[in-house]
């Protein structure tokens, strides 16, 4: 294995040279119940994930970005709503961490696959309870990931497929997906279901052979699920990240207030355009993703032929893995100064334009960067937006501390209590 934490060798490996780093840790199982696990884009390797990537990409163009906003911007009204009714009943500390979870299921289910399940205003939802317990990756779950390849008969003879946790969903997207074909209804939702459903009939169209290799109905499943997962877990991560940032930081979460009220002041309310332009809004986001990478753990790539790393005699052979270790190179005093201290001034000019590339990589590098990176931040600018609008946050006695539990990635404690305090329009 190879350790890289150079951001110019990071620059080649991602960009300059994806040639020779097309592929990421071998993941997949032949047969079995596991069939899924070959279809995930993140697990794909070669000409089957280009074909893949290829034909998801349209899918999260800002123009399918801009129709799913007021499917978000609805789901953050219900959720602000909750909250201003729970603040009337005096009560002032808020888990977050619940609350941002209720929010981003909302959000995934009605946005990607067209469900309406309450989470928001439901206690009891089997759909949140399964999603939670298939999006806790701890060790058991990573060792599946790095057994799967080397003991494929075992994985099947015990089915010890990273697959399973993911079947109750598996079932409800594909009855869904039946219904849609059996009554013709593909394009009524616009969801992301829709919009990969439409991206497979066109690809069947275009290239029989193409489509039987590349978006079969497993890629359809697997891909659905996979958006699931992280638009439900990464997405609440970074909530809730930057709620404690913003309420560890009054100066800037104020600065933030004052931008986001001279939106509304210029546009009458916040849409699409405003959100996603909005300059301090997208430095805050980027600085937590900085300081607190949700996912926590290093970017891995195969080396697919032998490289000479460019300016060194240093060789990378054909199958070694190299890993990118996220978090040190965003805490590395080569590339930013004071890296422990919140300070969305990073990401603002004239600094914005000093970045160094390969030294901030929140969504990855180069063309296996994450494809949903787009909805993820919408998703985090909308729901900041309107509680930062309507809400004073603040730290909860004894929470000073951004709490993160020890294991393969990076991850939150259980609970986040943040206090809210209602603002008093003038």
């Amino acid at each position: 294995m190879a350790v890289v934490t150079d951001a110019e060798t990071v620059k080649h490996i991602c960009i300059k040279d994806f040639d020779h780093f097309v592929d990421r840790r071998p993941t997949a199982v032949s047969g079995g119940k596991d069939v899924y696990t070959n279809e995930f884009l993140t697990a794909a390797e070669g000409s089957h994930w280009k074909g893949i990537r290829s034909v998801l990409s349209p899918t999260f163009s800002s123009g399918k970005m801009k129709h799913m906003f007021p499917m978000i911007m609805r789901k953050a009204n219900e959720l602000n709503a909750k909250l201003c009714q729970e603040t009337s009943k005096e009560k002032t500390i808020f888990d977050m961490n619940h609350y941002c979870g209720r929010f981003t299921v909302d959000v995934v289910a009605s946005c990607a696959f067209g469900f309406e399940i309450n989470a928001i205003n439901e206690d009891n939802v089997e759909f949140v309870d399964k999603l939670a317990e298939a999006s806790k990756f701890d060790m058991l779950f990573f060792l599946k990931f790095i057994i799967a390849p080397i003991f494929p008969t075992l994985v099947n003879t015990f089915d010890l497929s990273v697959w399973k946790p993911f079947r109750y969903h598996k079932q409800i997207l594909e009855k869904s997906i039946q219904t849609r074909k059996e009554t013709e209804q593909l394009g009524v939702y616009g969801d992301f279901l829709d919009l990969i459903l439409e991206a497979q009939a066109a690809t069947n169209k275009t290239n029989e052979k193409l489509s039987r290799e590349v978006i079969s109905e497993d890629t359809v499943i697997a891909s659905s699920v996979i958006f699931l997962i992280a638009g439900f877990n990464t997405v609440k991560d970074n909530l809730v990240i930057l709620l404690h940032l913003l309420a560890a930081n009054p100066t800037e979460q104020q600065t933030l207030r004052k931008e986001i009220q001279d939106i509304i002041e210029e546009n009458g309310s916040l849409n699409y355009q405003s959100v996603m332009e909005a300059k301090f809004l997208e430095a805050c986001v980027s600085e937590m993703q900085r300081i607190v990478p949700t996912n926590g753990g290093p970017i891995e790539r195969k080396c697919t032929k032998n490289y000479i790393i460019p300016g060194t005699k240093k060789s990378i052979e054909k199958n070694i893995l190299v890993q990118i270790p996220i978090w040190s190179l965003h805490h590395d005093e080569r590339y930013w100064s004071d890296p422990s201290t919140f300070n969305p001034e990073n990401f603002m000019s004239p600094n914005k334009q000093n970045i160094v590339t390969g030294s901030f990589l929140p969504f990855g590098l180069g063309p296996r960067n994450c494809i949903a990176q787009r909805f993820a931040l919408m998703e985090v600018k909308i729901m900041v937006a309107r509680l930062v609008q309507q809400f004073q946050l603040s730290l909860a006695p004894g929470r000073e501390e951004l709490k993160l539990k020890k294991g393969p990635i990076m991850s939150l404690d259980d609970t986040m209590p943040i206090v809210l305090t209602p603002l008093v329009e003038e």
